[in-house]
């Protein structure tokens, strides 16, 4: 099990950090089952997936495509985002063995994040 940091974040409304969190995970991809499993469960968040990108119909039951058409960057990487979809909501997940994992972040240090990892 290795450790991710997963830095909640929305752009809606003015750039805003909600919460930060550390979880134990196996990898990158049980991560983001995770996280688009917890949103699965809320009809409303399918349903303005579905129409804001039509090449997701039907994705809740598709575990295994969730890498593609959720994850900015590469799951295997010490830092990748995952976007929600949905007004701007997207989530930083940084590995144990990145530089960033001990820091507390701020929106200055996400930039930095973002442009390093080109997320």
């Amino acid at each position: 099990m290795k450790k991710f940091k997963l830095v909640y974040w929305s752009d809606c409304r003015g750039m805003e950090i909600n919460s930060e969190s550390v979880e134990e995970f196996e990898n990158g991809s049980e991560v983001v089952e995770y996280l688009i499993g917890g949103k699965v469960d809320d009809e409303d968040w399918i349903e303005y997936v579905n129409d804001m990108r039509s090449d997701v119909e039907g994705f809740e039951n598709r575990v295994e495509d969730w890498d593609n058409m959720f994850v900015i960057g590469d799951v295997n990487d010490k830092v990748f985002e995952v976007d929600f979809c949905n007004e701007l909501n997207s989530c930083l997940v940084v590995r144990e063995d990145s530089e960033y994992f001990d820091r507390d972040f701020d929106l200055d240090l996400l930039e930095e994040v973002e442009n390093k990892y080109s997320i």
